[in-house]
This record gives structure tokens, sequence and C-alpha cells, in this order.
């Protein structure tokens, strides 16, 4: 009887610890289901907060490049196609979505003939002011008291924009050169696809009145300077695909069967009907929206959470209800990962504000101070009252080699932490290699001229997969350390289809660095024992190997010391 009784009380109480452990776990895993419920809650505006800041950032950045080339025009009544494109080009080193940047000058008639004979004389595509008639045919601008011409162009792609077209003729754009004109500010344009270069590619127009003056107190209009942007690259520029979001753009502005602009890919696959702003309202899901004004227009983001990418969030906490006895280490294990996950958000966080910091000074904090001091350099050349001595312009020559270098760490610091963070995503396509490698000989023609360097280019006609843009820019930095390094003899570019390889060679005969440096190079802030005077923060190979990484391509280096380098690219 006694074992009996014994027996029964030990049951009874297993039965109470077991029901205990239950009720408890019961408890515990609905108050740990609205825990986790509320913390998710705040990471997502913690995270959109964060987003939006960045992508205003973005915005203000992409439109702050009208106003810096605004300047150059600013500063001199002379400008010549080759001074444009080398001061667009870099401007636009670090800011892909936008595809092509235009000068377009204010033409009255009585100035027509003199701006074709100027057009003509330097060489430049058509010799008239010219439309597009209706079967898509160049034909003479006809007569009207106002032109607005393209003078001068870059661009990345083909957007339909050549030297010499009127876009005057085009009424809606006409009406946005007038509006601009009034308004004395930068305006955007309704969203449009191209129909070549990338056909289907969803881009804005933006326009920059120019005045006399800077200080825009005259009326006397000198031109627009018009940049065509990539609306999608704007936003992949700006985010991560995220789990957490899905995130779709709006142009609030526009009419409600054209007010879609980007869905990320998350939102893609789940919300490809919604069209406009009027459906948001119909969401089941929580979500937050933002509102940015983007010249004159006003763009609206709207950020959804995705539950099923927190399904583990759901039935998580429902398993302590089945373990019962072992709720304490269970509890205590999920307090330790929530721990965890709180300070990889607090962390998350502050990494991502100070990143926004950095690129906000890299951006305009510190570029926009160099592109004053490059302004007052021209208008002091330029100034008729001042007699240059050959000391100051060896003096001027000097400080806009510093300013230039200073744009280049600028830019390399950039691109470093970008790679650093999974920021950089390649978009690859078939793409003709010759033209990229001609328009890079092109350029560094130029600049190993100015140090008396023999230039070579050779290219067969070949057709690559690649991100033409990623691999522009491992090009370049190849390229401008060759020319860095290389005081006499020559520089080589060059490719050929080797079996079922291409291969691309880049070669100079510069100071070279021996077998030991090889590794050592490669690593972030880390040069050759050989740099000597030349400044730099060794990061330019670092790039190169982090940027040949995501493409999948192999780098061979063979180097001597004083006898010169060559770089062998495998695609």
């Amino acid at each position: 009887m006694m074992t009996f009784s014994y027996f029964r009380r030990h049951v009874l109480l297993f039965s109470l610890v077991i029901l205990s452990g239950l009720i408890i776990s019961a408890v515990s895993s609905i108050f740990l289901f609205r825990y986790t419920r509320e913390q998710t809650q705040i990471r997502i505006e913690r995270q959109f907060e964060i987003s939006a800041e960045q992508l205003q950032l973005s915005i203000n950045n992409t439109l702050n490049t009208l106003t810096s080339v605004a300047g150059l025009f600013y500063s001199s009544n002379d400008v010549s196609q080759k001074q444009f494109k080398k001061f667009v080009s870099v401007n636009l080193q670090d800011k892909n979505s936008i595809i092509s940047l235009a000068w377009v000058p204010q033409i009255k008639h009585e100035q027509r003939k003199m701006f074709e004979e100027n057009m003509s004389g330097r060489g430049m595509h058509g010799k008239h002011i010219y439309d597009f008639n209706s079967h898509g045919l160049e034909s003479i601008a006809i007569r009207t008291d106002v032109y607005y011409p393209v003078q001068f162009l870059y661009s990345r792609i083909d957007t339909l924009l050549f030297p010499g077209l009127n876009l005057g003729t085009q009424y809606k754009t006409r009406k946005k050169f007038e509006e601009a004109a009034n308004a004395k500010k930068s305006l955007v344009t309704k969203s449009f696809r191209l129909q070549r270069g990338k056909p289907g590619l969803l881009t804005v127009r933006a326009f920059k009145p120019v005045y006399q003056d800077q200080t825009q107190s005259s009326d006397q209009l000198k031109g627009f300077v018009l940049a065509q942007i990539d609306v999608e690259d704007l936003m992949t520029s700006t985010f991560s695909e995220e789990d957490m979001l899905s995130i779709i753009l709006f142009d609030v502005d526009a009419d409600i069967d054209n007010q879609l602009l980007y869905l990320n890919k998350v939102a893609a696959e789940k919300y490809s009907h919604i069209v406009n702003i009027n459906q948001l309202g119909k969401l089941e899901h929580p979500y937050w929206t933002h509102y940015y004004n983007v010249g004159d227009r006003k763009w609206l983001v709207s950020f959804i959470e995705n539950i099923e990418s927190n399904s583990l969030i759901l039935w998580l906490p429902y398993l302590g209800l089945l373990v019962g006895l072992f709720f304490t280490a269970y509890l205590t294990l999920y307090m330790l990962i929530a721990w965890n996950k709180t300070r990889e958000v607090i962390q998350l966080k502050k990494e991502s504000e100070a990143k926004s910091r950095f690129l906000q000074a890299i951006g305009h904090d510190l570029r926009q101070p160099l592109n004053v001091i490059g302004l007052y350099l021209t208008r002091y050349e330029q100034d008729d009252n001042i007699e240059l001595t050959p000391e100051n312009i060896k003096l001027i020559k000097n400080i806009r080699e510093s300013i230039k270098g200073l744009h280049n760490m600028f830019t390399s610091l950039l691109d470093i932490t970008r790679l650093e963070a999974g920021m950089t995503q390649p978009q690859f396509e078939r793409v003709p290699l010759s033209p990229l490698l001609t328009d890079l000989g092109d350029e560094f023609d130029l600049l190993a001229a100015e140090k008396n360097l023999e230039f070579k280019m050779r290219c067969q006609d070949i057709t690559i997969k690649t991100d033409p843009v990623l691999l522009e820019r491992v090009l370049r930095n190849l390229l401008n350390n060759a020319v860095k390094y290389t005081d006499q003899g020559r520089l080589f570019l060059g490719a050929r289809k080797v079996s079922h390889q291409v291969k691309i060679y880049i070669m100079d005969t510069g100071r070279g660095f021996n077998n030991n440096e090889r590794e050592k190079i490669l690593e972030p802030y880390q040069r050759g024992e050989r740099t000597g005077d030349i400044d730099g923060l060794g990061l330019g190979l670092a790039i190169v190997q982090q940027t040949l990484d995501i493409l999948n391509l192999s780098m061979e280096i063979n180097s001597e010391t004083d006898k010169g380098t060559v770089i062998i690219l495998s695609l």
C-alpha cells in the first residue's frame, strides 16, 4: 500500500510537473509569439527608415549631377565636346543610373547659321539642326523662333539622342523646357520606355536650366543640361534584395495607368497586379509608404512586409508547447538567440547609418568643394586681366592633378565599400567588346600622350557575355595604374579569342614589382614598394580582384621590376 501510495505521489508529482511545464510553455509561447512579432515590426520599421533615407540620398545625388555639369557652362562660354565628355565621365563614375547626359543650348533663329557652321567645323554629327519625320528619317528642322538642338552628348546606350537633333519640335519636351526655364529649377518628366539600346527599359528625363550667370538673376537662358535616368538602376543601386520587404515605386503625378515605376524581385512575384497607389489600400499585409520630391514630380515608395518570410517566427514558439519539460532550456536558448538577433539588428543599423553618412560625404560634402575649386581655376585661367606665368600654369596643373586624384580616391572608397557590403550585383548581357575597348583606348591615348607615352590598342571583332559596366570599371582601374606607374615607354590594350576563351591584355613598360608583392597588392589598402611619391590608397587592384570574382573572371599577372607588367584577363 505504501509502495502504491509512493508511486501514486510520484506519478502525481510528475504529472503536475508536466502539466505545469505545458501551462508555462503555453503561456510563454503566447508571450514569445507577441514579443517576436513586436520585435519583427520594430526591425522592419527601422529598416524602412534607413532604406527611405538611402533612396532620398540616391535621388539627390543623381539630380546634383546636373548642377555639377551646369557649373561647367557657367564657368566658360566656349566648352568643347572633349571637355564636356571628360568632365561628365568623371562625374558619372559612380552614377550608373544616368544612362545619357546632354547639353541642349537655346538657339534663336538668327543664331542658327552660326551654330550649324560651328557643329560642321568641329566634325560633329550632321551639318544642320534637324528633326525626325513621320517615317523616322532625318529632315532639316523647319524655321521657328527658337530651337533646342543637342550640342554635346555623353551616352552609355542608344537613347535616340543625337548631336543636332532639335528637341524643341517635340511638344511635351518643349513644354518641359519652358516650365523648367520659368521655374528656374530642375524638372523631371513622367516615365517612358526606350525603343532602342535596351528596348523596354523604363526611364525618366531631368532638365536643369542654365542662365548667363550662376545666380540666375538674369532671365537670359543659356540652355539645359538634360539627363536620362534608368529608374530600375536607381532603385537596385540603393537596395539589395531583401527577404523581409517587397518594394514598389510609384509616380504619383502620372495618370493612373502609368503610375507604376518599379517592383523589386520579391514584389514582382507577389504583387505584379498592383499598378497604381489606389490598390495599396486593398493589401492585407502591413506596409509603409514614403513620399519623395523628384524635381517637380512626387514619387511614392511602398515597403510591404512578407509574412511568409517570417514563417519560422509563427511556429517556433509553439514548439515550446510540445517539448514541455524542456521549457527552461528552450526559453534560455530562445532568449539567447533573440538577444543575438537584437544585437545584430543594432549593429546592422549602425553600419547602415555609417554607410549612409559615408556615401553622403563622398557624394556631396567632399566632392562639392573640389568641383568649386575646379570652377574657380577655370575662371582664373580665362580671366583676361590676369597674366599667367609659367610658374602659375604649372601650379594650376598640379592643383588639377590633385583634384583628379582626390576624385579617384573617393570613387575607390565608394567602390570597395559596395563590393565588401555585397551591394554590387552583376547584370550579364551579350555585348561587343571592340566598342568598349575603343572608347577606353581613345580616352587613355590622351592621358598617355600627356606623359609622352606611346599607346596602342588592338581588338578583334568579339562578342562576350558580361556586365559591361563592371568590366569597364576593371579595365579603367588597370589602365589608370599602367599610366600612373609608367614614366617612359609604351602601353598596350588588346583583346583576342584564344581557343574557347577571350583574353584581354594590358601591358606597360613601367616600374613593375617583384613576385613577393603579388598577393599583397591585391588586398585593400596595400601598395607596392615601388610606388614612390605617387599618391594612392592601395584600392585599385583590390577593387579589380573583387569585381573579377563576382564576374567569374580570372586574372594573370606577370611583372618584372623596372621592366613592366603584363595583365591577362580570361573571359
